[in-house]
């Protein structure tokens, strides 16, 4: 069968979305109730939407006190910290997440709304399950849309095969599936879907689409994913490099389509500039205080190599990408490869240069989601250039098929408890696990 490995790639990419998907949502039909929005930083995105809503303000204590998403130790601890200047809580996130959770929030709303019955005791709180069920199906059509727009990305240099190879191959490998599957209420799958999609935007823009609604959605996609991870930014230097060429040749049409594309970004960050001003009574403001950089000394050996959630420590198949990328940059020497590498290696270093370069409780180094989209393309790129020997090929194949049972297994021990996040874990811990697994189920 022509492409065997590829099919049993793509189908074992299915089976674990939805394996993991339906034991996730399961907890919202648990007795008693688990919310699948829970941890800090999750609860902190979602109070900006949940605050206005529910409280009809931004005192995100009502949201502490109320929320079932963070033990009561958290929750006081948020509420002793020191104020902001108008006697909030502060919260140092972007509004991001929230805006794109949004229309599932009102949809699980009108639900609640039109079903206040005898016997249904759904409460019109934002925390109950349809709104967690709704906001969870939300972020999971982000995710397919994410990887549709990175196939079509790389679709528009490489074959189909080769497209599909890179873009399936680094997602069973990487990080990505936990926070696309189980961790949604993190920022990551948004981040990574509004990349993917700003990119393909771009590249249309490059090979001469430039439509006025692409302009416009250019302008949403790249500035929902700054707000929702202000880093992201570091990732916009291609649609960045190719909207100044573009403004370059003076083109009436293309200068409008950029206006267009600037003012519907800056209308998000104006929202996030009204939010800051009504929790800090600023408009614009540093909001992680005492967090920064070390941009002098950066720990890029440990951010990419060490047992505490290193990149390629974790992902070790996550090279491939990086090599063939590199490779594919020295070949095709694309400007849109340059833009997008450069990318790639700057956020290497300021990743290592945060002061918690391991970023916290973390399934490998989440913080790298949009360095993910230049290693398809490079994977790609490296499947195209081995379709001639099939000894290879088959090889590269079962190299990435293994490593994507590995990276299942470890999801799997996380679902379990067994693997800790928040601690360094070696390959021999991690084999451990597999084999004293094997030893009590079998």
């Amino acid at each position: 069968m022509k492409h065997r490995e590829l099919i049993i790639l793509i189908v074992f990419s299915i089976l674990t979305f939805a394996y993991f998907s339906f034991d996730y949502l399961g907890r919202l039909t648990a007795d008693p109730f688990r919310p699948v929005i829970r941890g800090s930083d999750q609860s902190f995105y979602y109070f900006w939407l949940r605050s206005p809503l529910v409280g009809g303000d931004f005192d995100f204590s009502d949201d502490l006190i109320e929320c079932n998403t963070l033990p009561m130790e958290i929750r006081d601890f948020f509420l002793q910290q020191e104020k902001t200047d108008l006697g909030l809580v502060a919260n140092k996130y972007g509004i991001g997440w929230a805006i794109s959770s949004l229309p599932w929030y009102l949809l699980a709303d009108l639900y609640v709304v039109m079903n206040q019955e005898p016997g249904i005791d759904y409460e019109r709180d934002g925390f109950s399950p349809p709104y967690q069920f709704t906001i969870f199906i939300g972020q999971y059509l982000y995710a397919f849309l994410g990887l549709i727009a990175s196939y079509l990305l790389a679709r528009s240099w490489f074959s189909r095969a080769a497209s599909l190879f890179g873009v399936f191959g680094i997602w069973i490998i990487s990080f990505l599936p936990y926070y696309q599957i189980i961790d949604v209420s993190m920022s990551h799958n948004l981040v990574f879907s509004c990349l993917a999609g700003s990119w393909l935007l771009t590249r249309k823009i490059e090979l001469g689409q430039s439509g006025y609604m692409i302009w416009v959605a250019l302008g949403v996609l790249t500035g929902l994913a700054v707000l929702a991870r202000y880093q992201a930014v570091i990732m916009l230097i291609y649609p960045f490099g190719i909207a100044l060429k573009e403004l370059l040749t003076f083109e009436r049409k293309k200068l409008l389509g950029i206006s267009l594309c600037v003012l519907s970004g800056l209308i998000l960050i104006i929202l996030q500039m009204l939010a800051w001003l009504a929790v800090y009574g600023k408009p614009i403001l540093y909001t992680y205080t005492n967090e920064g950089f070390d941009f002098l000394e950066p720990e890029i050996l440990n951010i990419l190599f060490s047992p505490l959630h290193g990149l390629f420590y974790w992902h070790p198949g996550l090279l491939f990408g990086l090599i063939f990328c590199l490779f594919m940059l020295y070949k095709m020497r694309h400007a849109a490869f340059i833009m997008m590498v450069a990318s790639l290696l700057i956020t290497v270093y300021i990743n290592a240069s945060w002061y918690c370069w391991w970023f916290g409780a973390s399934f490998g180094s989440r913080a790298f989601e949009g360095a993910l989209i230049v290693m398809m393309l490079g994977l790609a790129w490296g499947f195209e250039q081995l379709k001639q020997n099939k000894y290879a090929k088959y090889c590269l194949e079962l190299v990435v098929l293994c490593l994507g049972f590995w990276n299942v297994g470890l999801m799997f021990f996380v679902r379990k408890g067994v693997l800790p996040l928040e601690e360094p874990v070696s390959w021999i811990e991690m084999l451990d696990l597999f084999l004293s697994h094997l030893t009590t189920e079998f």
